[in-house]
């Protein structure tokens, strides 16, 4: 939002004050507006051309009518079944596999429950936040290590610490918000009794599990330097009114 010399000038998005509370008042009307853009969704999936021409004349009609057309029957609200205890994880001996909300101490995160099995760990939007957990590292050795995650937007990263030496990163891949996981990188971890996972400020990230994979004398993966986000600086001041927008 660009702030300008008043009301009319102020704009967002494009749009000045009373543009955007002309859209707001088209869509006071929100279930309609749902309704409409339900709709046409169909329609763009539908293969016949009458039955799609069909229902964007319907949706074209709800949209000018703020009553919408009477439908013939009430649609129910959809019942999900509960979330399910999450099963017992069948690791492999060398692995350590350990439950995202079984951390020992935590900043600005959230337990949460998943949606059918079990819980996660959310970190939030903008803050950073981390999770610390107990492990039983009792000498130095490489680590491959491996995340259960779910992330709705692209670039985002974790960064690992062994008690209070930072190890590296880890990069967490965009899974269009389904559960995925991210490639194993391995790291020389010194000996130590807590691994803290750091999640800078970012979209949100949901975190499953963590898996720890003893592989001895083997070489770390070999990082680049973890990047560094610079937002863009707007120059403009908004208060003097020849560069407001």
């Amino acid at each position: 939002m660009k702030l300008g010399r008043g009301w009319d000038h102020s704009t967002w998005d494009g749009m000045n004050g009373n543009q955007f509370l002309a859209i707001v008042k088209d869509r006071s009307y929100a279930e309609n507006v749902s309704k409409t853009e339900h709709l046409r969704w169909f329609a763009d999936a539908l293969a016949v051309k009458d039955q799609a021409e069909a229902v964007r004349a319907c949706a074209s009609r709800m949209q000018k009518s703020p009553q919408g057309p009477q439908t013939v029957r009430k649609l129910t609200t959809r019942k999900y079944p509960a979330p399910q205890p999450e099963p017992p994880v069948q690791s492999e001996p060398e692995i350590n596999h350990i439950v995202a909300t079984s951390f020992t101490k935590s900043h600005e995160v959230f337990k949460v429950p998943s949606f059918e099995v079990g819980n996660q760990v959310y970190f939030q939007k903008n803050n950073e936040s981390w999770v610390e957990y107990a492990v039983a590292i009792t000498k130095e050795q490489t680590y491959g290590i491996t995340l259960g995650h779910a992330v709705a937007n692209g670039s985002c990263r974790v960064r690992i610490y062994s008690g209070d030496v930072k190890g590296g990163y880890i990069v967490l891949n965009n899974t269009a918000g389904l559960w995925g996981k991210t490639k194993e990188i391995d790291f020389v971890l010194p000996k130590t009794d807590t691994l803290r996972f750091v999640f800078p400020p970012q979209r949100g990230v949901a975190l499953k599990w963590i898996d720890l994979k003893a592989k001895g004398s083997a070489p770390p993966t070999s990082l680049e330097a973890e990047p560094v986000f610079t937002p863009k600086i707007d120059k403009t001041d908004p208060r003097n009114p020849t560069e407001a927008g």
